[in-house]
């Protein structure tokens, strides 16, 4: 008994080591794929041995590795249940009750529902206390922290950070101070008390192995470059900036030399060198596209990945039950026989005993009826969820098309005004940037890329929306139609269109008359209920 459990317990931590490997996540369809079936495979075998020797404690450590296997491929729902499960084993109050608070804390963090994080966080932090876990008491509040400055809530966002930095101080945990340090810098970039900002970064930066936490310690430069550029000292966030971006290139670390880029580019704006923060701008804009090109991948191969070693552990157990039928049929067959050669009366034993096994049968189709039943509802639930994300996506993209066009925009008027000096390399270079510019800004292959985003969510829509209007829909009416679909303001769809919010309420007046609308229905739920 006892060697079996020390057996479970090292197949649990050889398979949380494969769920959390050490290295880059870039890995091709196919490693996913096996990388994939052969955890669930294992996690999978972990948990029923673990529920075959009655170990509570062990089965509660087989679902935290099934929640944290399904938080890494993006099933949050499926990984908050999991934790859950693992919650109502765990009989004492431990370590491990903290970590699923932790854990479930930020999944919701991630999901930006602060008040569900909250809660999480306050129970972790609650639990850490009564078992004088100080590492976990001091990850919750600077959490709990983080939570409230999402929440604008400064002061108490101070507090939990300060009580957090106290507790690693106490531990003498270097990267936890690095950890509270930045986060306090981060409060006060938010309140524009950039000297006591400024004091926290420099501290986070100091506690920041370059080495072993190479990432934080560019985030915490880029920040620190950030608020000199904030402060008008152009010139040091720009060497700054220029040395984050050299070592994000060295670490491969892509968000923060995206980053880097646009940084770079605000502060060249501000030094008037316009055509090379144009030229910064564009690099990070380019990085930017990758990047999200590369996340959708991943995640679809993640979730591609995790539905394939569904399916096919689903039909190894459909194939053992219908083994387990054939073996209780074959069974009930020789049965029959036997008592047919012994004795007249045995038929009556038979008859019964066939009956028994027949409904045993039923039963058994019935729960793999159900089975297939609730991973159908849960296919649904996933399918919801990402319709969800995809919507946040597309929002998200609808307004960094908006900003983008406004910024070079913006640039370009700034270089026709320039245009009117009368140096005559200069009125020749920057005719030439302003086209360019201007060329940029086009909306052509944005508002392709657009539509590409919006059917892949709403397929039928403008096909219904054409078959219902009382006359054909011009391309500035879709558009429109469209940003209302995504329940944008009027003067977000006035950025994204480039027209003043005047002009959308005049085109938002003569849609209606163009569609088939009651009365006293407004425009935005007649067009939400077009599926």
């Amino acid at each position: 008994m006892h060697s079996c459990v020390r057996f479970l317990r090292t197949l649990i931590s050889t398979t949380l080591c494969l769920i959390l490997p050490t290295g880059s996540y870039s890995q091709d369809d196919t490693t996913n794929t096996t990388w994939a079936d052969s955890v669930y495979v294992k996690l999978k075998d972990s948990l029923q041995l673990a529920k075959e020797l009655d170990e509570s404690e062990l089965i509660a450590q087989s679902l935290i590795a099934f929640g944290d296997f399904y938080k890494r491929n993006g099933a949050v729902n499926q990984a908050l249940l999991n934790y859950q499960k693992a919650a109502d084993y765990l009989s004492k109050e431990d370590t491990s009750l903290v970590y699923i608070q932790l854990q479930s804390g930020i999944i919701q963090f991630r999901l930006r529902q602060y008040p569900s994080a909250l809660d999480y966080f306050n129970k972790g932090l609650g639990l850490s206390q009564s078992i004088g876990y100080k590492n976990g008491e001091a990850m919750c509040a600077g959490f709990i922290g983080s939570c409230y400055e999402k929440l604008s809530i400064y002061d108490k966002a101070i507090v939990y950070q300060k009580v957090s930095l106290d507790l690693f101080i106490e531990l003498e945990h270097a990267s936890g101070l690095a950890l509270a340090h930045e986060n306090l810098g981060s409060i006060y970039e938010d309140l524009q008390d950039f000297d006591r900002s400024l004091a926290y970064f420099e501290k986070a930066l100091f506690f920041t192995n370059v080495k072993t936490d190479a990432d934080r310690y560019i985030n915490i430069l880029n920040n620190i470059a950030d608020i000199h550029r904030k402060t008008g000292d152009f010139n040091r966030a720009l060497v700054e900036s220029q040395e984050v971006l050299v070592l994000a290139l060295k670490n491969h670390n892509q968000h923060q030399i995206e980053s880097a880029y646009k940084d770079i580019s605000k502060v060249l704006y501000e030094l008037k060198a316009y055509q090379e923060a144009f030229l910064n701008l564009k690099l990070s804009d380019s990085i930017n596209e990758v990047i999200l090109q590369d996340q959708n991948r991943q995640q679809l191969n993640a979730l591609q990945s995790l539905y394939d070693a569904k399916t096919k552990n689903a039909r190894i157990e459909v194939l053992l039950k219908e083994n387990e039928i054939g073996k209780v049929q074959n069974r009930v067959l020789w049965l029959g026989v036997i008592l047919l050669f012994t004795l007249a009366g045995g038929s009556y034993f038979y008859q019964r005993n066939h009956k028994k096994q027949q409904l045993r049968i039923s039963r058994y189709k019935q729960k793999i009826l159900e089975v297939e039943l609730e991973n159908k509802l849960m296919e649904q639930q996933s399918m919801v969820r990402e319709i969800e994300l995809k919507t946040s996506s597309l929002s998200n993209y609808s307004l960094n098309l908006a900003q983008r066009n406004k910024t070079l925009t913006t640039i370009a008027r700034t270089l026709t005004n320039i245009k009117g000096r009368k140096q005559m390399d200069i009125d020749q270079k920057l005719t030439e940037l302003v086209r360019e510019i201007t060329k940029e800004v086009s909306e052509k292959r944005e508002w392709e890329r657009f539509m590409e985003y919006f059917s892949q969510i709403h397929p039928l829509f403008i096909k219904k929306l054409q078959q219902c209007s009382n006359s054909n829909l011009t391309a500035s009416e879709l558009r429109l139609c469209m940003l209302i679909k995504l329940n944008m303001t009027s003067s977000e769809m006035a950025e994204v269109l480039k027209v003043t919010p005047d002009s959308i309420r005049v085109a938002r007046y003569r849609l209606r008359k163009k569609l088939p609308i009651d009365k006293g229905e407004k425009l935005v739920v007649f067009l939400l209920q077009i599926a």
